[in-house]
């Protein structure tokens, strides 16, 4: 997803989204992106507050501070974080009464409330800017993780393994493959490469009523207990995203759709915000899973496995917090080999010839060693019916491309570059024979 670009209004484009600018804090140049910097500030007061219930519309609109983001995952998730902030360096104490004070301020989230990782992917690769298609959005990504589920869950691991995703691929843009490859050599062309379930391809105009009705969960719980002429609940929502301007200006350009309007949403945590220290610049979502905790993320670029990484960011983040887990050693890539197996065996087995869920290798009827799944099937077909559209589009889109500005190592987009953050233009990737 296009992670960070031009300092623009909001409402108008993408916005450099950097957790040092928001708080007027300079920013050494030596600073690590993924790796945390230290931070400073006061302790968290221990002296009891006011409490209000839940937050104010102004703080709903937007990602939460740092400190308000890590309280709300504690309370969630039901743990106890014996500091706020960074791990080295200024750690905010947090104890009693004022942990107690949050969690009576958001009576219905403990065990409760729905994670919900949204990632979109778009046409903002192409170098023509003015071009009627450039940004339009080709991928939406969804995970979920509903707290209840974790009510009598210890271990991280499962956590994870109770993860559910969603990943749709837009018709009218799906015969478009993107023609450059990111910083690191890794293809942008990952549509058909959704390793948490089945991709559905869905045309445009629908595509707001999915997001809609996917953050619209029913509390049957709740629903119940009332008399069944009663207006129907809805269970509170936190939505997650990395670099949440970028998605929060697909919502309202593309989708017509601003999350303040939601009432479901209950908040908003950025994990750029959440987990960048003082005068740090803010960090691509691989920077943050490698430097950070060591993974190994594959077929990043496709909304779906990157709204799983965010989400499993916030989790791993957690479970640093409240339950001692190592930062680094490859435990959060287990936690998602756990996750696929438990997809595949809920499926009925992953085919490792086509890469397809709900058969195995034996039933798998493609060409040995050269599979394809369905999904790809159609999206290969997709492209030779509309050949004449794919081959116009490269002529005009990618034919003569100017040379990519130079990258900025720690993250942030070049200035004038048209390839948004770790999407920098590589190389063009061969065109469709």
């Amino acid at each position: 997803m296009p992670e960070i670009a031009e300092d623009l209004p909001r409402h108008v484009g993408k916005l450099l989204m950097r957790h040092g600018d928001l708080l007027e804090e300079s920013r050494p140049e030596n600073a690590l992106p993924g790796t945390e910097a230290p931070d400073d500030g006061p302790a968290e007061g221990t002296e009891r507050a006011n409490i209000v219930t839940g937050f104010d519309s102004a703080m709903k609109a937007d990602p939460l501070p740092r400190l308000e983001a890590e309280k709300l995952l504690e309370v969630a998730l039901g743990l106890k974080f014996s500091s706020l902030g960074p791990s080295r360096g200024g750690i905010k104490r947090w104890a009693s009464p004022a942990r107690e004070d949050f969690a009576k301020a958001h009576p219905n989230i403990a065990h409760n409330a729905v994670f919900v990782s949204i990632d979109f992917e778009s046409l903002s690769w192409m170098d023509d800017t003015g071009h009627p298609q450039y940004g339009k959005i080709t991928e939406l990504g969804l995970a979920f993780l509903d707290t209840r589920a974790l009510k009598d869950v210890d271990e991280p691991t499962e956590w994870v393994e109770q993860t559910r995703a969603k990943h749709y691929i837009v018709d009218e843009y799906a015969h478009l493959r993107p023609m450059v490859v990111d910083k690191r050599k890794h293809s942008l062309d990952n549509a058909d490469k959704f390793d948490y379930g089945t991709s559905e391809i869905v045309p445009s105009r629908t595509l707001g009523d999915i997001l809609k009705n996917a953050l619209r969960i029913p509390d049957d719980a709740a629903s119940n207990a009332e008399n069944e002429n009663a207006e129907i609940k809805y269970r509170p929502i936190i939505l997650v995203a990395h670099a949440y301007q970028n998605e929060d200006k697909y919502l309202r350009s593309e989708l017509d759709i601003s999350a303040a309007d939601l009432d479901e949403i209950y908040a908003i945590i950025d994990t750029q915000v959440m987990m960048c220290g003082k005068g740090q610049k803010a960090p691509g979502l691989r920077q943050l899973l490698e430097n950070r905790y060591g993974m190994h993320p594959v077929n990043m670029h496709n909304g779906g496995n990157d709204a799983v990484y965010t989400l499993v960011l916030v989790l791993a983040h957690a479970a640093r917090k409240g339950c001692g887990v190592e930062e680094k050693g490859g435990v959060v890539d287990e936690w998602l080999n756990a996750l696929k197996i438990k997809i595949a065996e809920e499926a009925g087995g992953r085919c490792e010839n086509c890469g397809g869920l709900g058969h195995s290798d034996e039933a798998c009827k493609e060409p040995k060693g050269a599979g394809l799944h369905d999904v790809a099937k159609a999206l290969a077909g997709l492209r030779l019916d509309r050949a004449d559209a794919v081959q116009e589009f490269e002529r005009t889109v990618c034919a003569a491309s100017p040379e990519p500005a130079e990258a900025d190592t720690l993250g942030t987009k070049a200035e004038g570059s048209g390839v948004p953050d770790d999407k920098e233009k590589g190389e063009v990737l061969p065109k469709l024979e």
